[in-house]
């Protein structure tokens, strides 16, 4: 559960150059080095700040922009600012999944599913699962998040007939597509293929990720397959860029280079 802690007296203002918003912003962030927040908690909102210190929102807000450039706190749009932890390591592996990912992150990983449809291939999803166009095929939207943090957009695609019945299942539970077929039809799903590229974020991209339009993307076309190598999944997904580093890991290849 999300806590949120008021912050205490600042120190007296006085005479000086340095402007009012950092000393706000640096006295927040002694009450983190004092651990009276911890990462994921939500700090005061701006209008209480501003009257806990007797300035305007505009320098309260000042003050959270100015914690979230040195990289101490995430703001997200509706939801509030958040005490956050060094950048999440988005591992890519072959049974790695963003669960994981989050887990090893020391935060709760947790989705939101915005909407399920029943779609035919074509374009690029039909060419990356080597189906022809009108295959049918299981869509899904949804927002995934790290703790708080909203931190990944997307949709995905499965194919529908090698999971019967997958569409009522995802309307159903809020789940992680390798959890679900997992559990309900005992197959397991690899990463086979992933590509990334940085596109600014713009539409529902910064909207559901709660960040400004032109803020920087992780954008992450990836293919999964079953242990057999059918093509399974395939999808494109939004990563914060502000709160995602990439992790590639290897297999030991052995023998002359």
């Amino acid at each position: 559960m999300v806590r949120e802690r008021k912050v205490k007296g600042m120190e007296t203002r006085g005479e000086g150059r340095i402007p009012i918003y950092v000393r706000m912003a640096e006295e927040i962030e002694g009450a983190m080095l004092r651990s009276e927040y911890g990462v994921g908690d939500r700090l005061p909102t701006e209008h209480a700040l501003a009257e806990e210190h007797g300035v305007n929102r505009h320098t309260a807000g000042q003050a959270l922009n100015h914690l979230q450039s040195k990289g101490l706190i995430y703001r997200v749009r509706g939801r509030g600012s958040f005490v956050r932890s060094a950048r999440i390591d988005y591992r890519v592996a072959e049974k790695m999944s963003f669960s994981d990912s989050v887990n090893r992150a020391g935060l709760r990983p947790s989705q939101k599913i915005l909407g399920v449809r029943n779609v035919g291939a074509r374009g690029r999803a039909a060419a990356a699962l080597g189906i022809p166009p009108g295959e049918p095929l299981v869509a899904f939207e949804r927002i995934r998040y790290a703790g708080e943090i909203p931190l990944v957009y997307g949709t995905k695609h499965l194919r529908a007939e090698l999971f019967p019945g997958v569409y009522e299942l995802l309307r159903g539970r809020c789940s992680s597509s390798r959890a679900l077929i997992r559990g309900h039809y005992g197959l397991e799903m690899h990463r086979a293929r992933s590509t990334f590229e940085v596109e600014p974020a713009e539409g529902d991209s910064a909207r559901y990720l709660g960040i400004q339009p032109g803020a920087a993307l992780l954008r992450v076309e990836s293919l999964d397959t079953l242990e057999d190598g059918t093509p399974a999944e395939w999808g494109v997904t939004y990563f914060r860029g502000d709160a995602t580093r990439v992790q590639v890991t290897l297999r030991d290849v052995k023998g002359d280079a």
